[in-house]
This record gives C-alpha cells, sequence and structure tokens, in this order.
C-alpha cells in the first residue's frame, strides 16, 4: 500500500495520529510518501530528532516506511545522502532519486520558491536553491516511471498559475520573483515531457499549494494534497 501525504510544516503529532490509525487497519506494510514541507530546520535539532524517533518506532513496529522529499520550507541539509538525521523506516529522498514502491517505479523530486522569500531570513525559515533544479540530470529520463512524486507542479497540468492577486502582490515586492518563477516552470516542463514520454499514463502527486483537488488533463491525472490530507495511491 502506498498512501501520499500532504504538507506537514511540522506538524508531526498530527501526521503521525493519522498515520498510526492507517497501519493499524491496514492489514500490511505501508508506504508512506510525504511530498514536501515536512517542516525541518525551524525548530532545535534534538526537538525534532526526538519527534522522529517516536515516529519511526511506530513504523518500525508495522514494518513500514515514511518517503519525504524536500518542500521550499525545509533546510536542504537533510535531503544530502550523509547528512541530517538517520533512521532505519525515516528516508530523506534526495531529488531526482527513483524508489521501487509496492511494484511501482517512483520518481521523487523536492523543492519549490516561496513567494514571501524576500521578508524571510536566511539559514533561518528560508534556504536558497530551494527550487527544484535538474542541472545534473539527463534527459529524456531512460526508464518509464509509473508515480511522480514532487512538491510543485508544473502549472498547465493543474489550476495553478503565476497571475494570482498573490502572486502580483509578492512580485511588487521582489522584482526577480517572477523570473525565477517562470524558469522552474520550464524546468518542470522538462520533467513533465521527459516522464510522459515514455509512459503518458503515469500519476502525479504533489503539495505546494494547500489545496485538494484531482484534475485531468487529458487522460493525464494530477492530485493535489492539502495540509495533512492522507490519500492512498495504491
Amino acid at each position: 500500500m502506498i498512501i501520499a501525504i500532504g504538507d506537514v510544516h511540522g506538524e508531526f503529532k498530527g501526521m503521525q495520529s493519522k498515520m498510526v490509525e492507517i497501519m493499524e487497519s491496514a492489514g500490511e506494510p505501508v508506504n508512506f510518501v510525504q511530498v514536501g514541507d515536512f517542516g525541518l530546520g525551524f525548530e532545535r535539532p534534538k526537538k525534532d530528532h526526538d519527534r522522529l524517533t517516536t515516529i519511526n518506532h511506530f513504523l518500525k513496529e508495522k514494518d513500514s516506511n515514511l518517503w519525504v522529499i524536500r518542500g521550499n520550507h525545509d533546510n536542504p541539509g537533510f535531503w544530502q545522502w550523509g547528512c541530517g538525521y538517520e533512521f532505519s523506516n525515516i528516508h530523506f529522498v534526495p531529488d531526482d532519486s527513483v524508489v521501487e514502491l509496492d511494484g511501482k517505479s517512483c520518481y521523487f523530486a523536492g523543492g519549490a520558491i516561496s513567494v514571501d522569500r524576500c521578508k524571510r531570513t536566511q539559514g533561518i525559515d528560508y534556504w536558497k536553491g530551494e527550487q527544484y533544479n535538474v542541472d545534473n540530470i539527463q534527459f529524456p529520463i531512460p526508464y518509464p516511471v509509473d508515480i511522480l512524486f514532487t512538491h510543485d507542479v508544473y502549472h498547465p497540468v493543474s489550476p495553478f498559475g503565476t497571475t494570482s492577486d498573490t502572486m502580483k502582490y509578492w512580485c511588487e515586492k521582489d522584482e526577480e520573483l517572477m523570473g525565477d518563477t517562470v524558469y522552474s516552470q520550464i524546468v518542470f516542463k522538462n520533467l513533465y515531457d521527459s516522464i510522459y514520454k515514455i509512459n503518458p499514463n503515469f500519476s502525479w502527486y504533489h503539495g505546494h499549494y494547500h489545496e485538494s483537488h484531482v484534475t485531468n488533463n487529458d487522460g493525464q491525472i494530477v492530485h493535489s494534497l492539502s495540509i495533512l490530507e492522507f490519500k492512498e495511491v495504491r
């Protein structure tokens, strides 16, 4: 079983409660995939470590796993191989990793742009290089992907865009925001096109926008998850 989880933003207690409920009723191991904005980096490291240790304990008991991708509201240091916390059943998956879960090839890509980044402080509640970047990835991706898990999304396959009042407000305060956002969308288009070319029937799960809905884009299904939303993938 695969269960996708929307943005958490450090609400680990609420996430843990729902995870335990699902694991106790599932009757089989569960792979939870959290789609970014987990919320690491805002609290003291020991506090986060203690809370995650408790979650890892329950996961281990049920032979289940939690796979976490990087959001824009996460310290990216935790997603570098050999860095950050290490748990037996919680995995911080670096961008552009492929993991087989429940017989499905799953592609992970984290990161997004914080529209309010100009009011944030580097290293405290904002980290440069937060957006998704594929400079080191060779396109097209040479293998079929069944499920794409990301934090952000390619706007043409979703209801989101760059013309909202909120976006206009922050662009007036951050003159580079629109250009960076447009470039980020170009990067996502490259990822989307590459995966679609080999398997046009892949499904896509993402967070970031705090809205829950399903979009059918000419048969290509995109799932947007709200905060602490749990959705069964398969």
